[in-house]
């Protein structure tokens, strides 16, 4: 078998039990595999960024299960930080942290 070959089998079948799933090779060339990593990196690019960003009152309270007000009373007592700076109230990814 070819090294570039990959065999994909059920990770849950118990040892000495007979392959009851099929058995899957897919041929893999150097350029798909190029183009998965291209894929892979993008999609990490993706994600890191998206985890930087501000988020609205709006988006903050639904990842904490908050009320919108709840929260816009946080930020007006300093208990929520928001991005300085600006008229939209937009706080920081990181304030997530004191809510999980």
């Amino acid at each position: 078998m070819p090294a570039t070959d990959q065999i994909i089998k059920p990770l849950d079948q118990a040892p000495g039990q007979p392959d009851s799933a099929i058995t899957l090779t897919i041929p893999i060339t150097p350029e798909i595999a190029e183009a998965i990593g291209r894929a892979v990196a993008e999609q990490q690019r993706s994600q890191q960024a998206t985890a930087a960003r501000p988020l609205t009152v709006k988006q903050f309270a639904a990842a904490t299960a908050l009320h919108p007000r709840t929260v816009y009373r946080m930020i007006d007592s300093g208990t929520i930080r928001r991005v300085p700076g600006i008229h939209k109230r937009l706080i920081p990814a990181g304030e997530l942290k004191k809510f999980q």
